[in-house]
């Protein structure tokens, strides 16, 4: 069985860059983050097998316990920070069209998977609320169509203003 949502407007291609002036959340240095994080991993990974090329003065079983729990633990962490360094950024991209009075809201853009675009009219939309650094829109059912994290105060007022232009 295969059930398909009723509510949304799907389209096949994806928005041309001329058509809108888009207002995008920023990614602000998540290519710094993810290397940063990348680089700190590794470190963490190699400072575990480092423990153990460091001399001892003697072989004590409790001195070796500590060390090797140490070793572990700095494995662990930078194993943590290398598979958070690699994971993508699953955010959807929202653009908001001023002249057209559309918001579109682009999901799915990794490399594996083709982005899927949905766009909606902004008269049609129930709530539009941008308060406490928070973004998020609802639709005439009440369904909540995209809910985004602003990093920043510049892009908070990029998106005050878009959005008082296509009101």
């Amino acid at each position: 069985m295969v059930s398909f949502a009723d509510y949304e407007r799907a389209f096949t291609t994806p928005p041309q860059p001329g058509d809108a002036d888009p207002v995008a959340p920023a990614e602000a240095g998540s290519g710094l983050l993810r290397t940063a994080l990348l680089l700190v991993g590794a470190g963490l990974v190699l400072a575990a097998f480092g423990v153990w090329v460091l001399p001892s003065g003697a072989a004590d079983p409790a001195m070796m316990l500590i060390r090797l729990v140490f070793s572990l633990g700095l494995f662990g962490g930078g194993m943590l920070c290398i598979h958070a360094g690699r994971m993508p950024d699953t955010r959807p991209e929202v653009q908001i069209d001023g002249r057209r009075g559309e918001i579109r809201v682009i999901h799915g853009k990794t490399a594996s998977a083709p982005a899927h675009s949905v766009v909606h009219r902004i008269d049609d939309l129930k709530e539009l609320s941008l308060r406490d650094g928070l973004f998020s829109a609802r639709d005439g059912a009440g369904r909540l169509i995209v809910s985004l994290e602003l990093v920043d105060a510049r892009t908070e007022a990029d998106l005050r203003k878009a959005l008082s232009l296509a009101v």
